[in-house]
């Protein structure tokens, strides 16, 4: 059973106000690695591998945000009509102000924000209703 933590509960409050908006299409981004390979020899929580190999995850790995997708928004003028997709990171921190941002975590948002999406570290559901233009 995973553990819960007010970064969790946070998470899940996003998602679940996200999944009310027609435009905005954000995913969990977990990062982190695991082996895999045959399993030779198991004995209670140790695995014996061959063939091992490690499998990294997550996009952006270390500093990648916890969560990722797009907003869908119309372009007007020149490209009247046509729809497209706004890449967003969202890194989201404890409400109580205890999350610290790491280095690579503010390399990511300002790659997100310098190559034409939006990114930002986020500490409430409102901070987010505001980044997102949804009030």
């Amino acid at each position: 059973m995973p553990i819960r933590t007010l970064e969790s509960d946070f998470k899940k409050d996003i998602l679940k106000f996200v999944a009310t908006l027609k435009n905005v299409n954000l995913f969990n981004n977990p990062i982190g690695q695991a082996w895999s390979g045959k399993t030779v020899k198991r004995t209670g929580t140790t695995i014996v591998l061959a063939f091992a190999r490690r499998i990294a995850f997550g996009v952006f790995g270390a500093g990648g945000s916890d969560l990722i997708g797009w907003k869908t928004i119309t372009i007007t003028a020149s490209m009247v009509g046509q729809r497209v997709a706004v890449f967003h990171a969202v890194e989201l921190k404890n409400p109580n102000g205890t999350g610290r941002t790491t280095p690579e975590q503010l390399d990511i948002i300002s790659l997100v924000n310098n190559s034409g999406g939006r990114g930002a570290i986020i500490n409430s559901i409102q901070e987010f209703r505001n980044f997102i233009g949804e009030e």
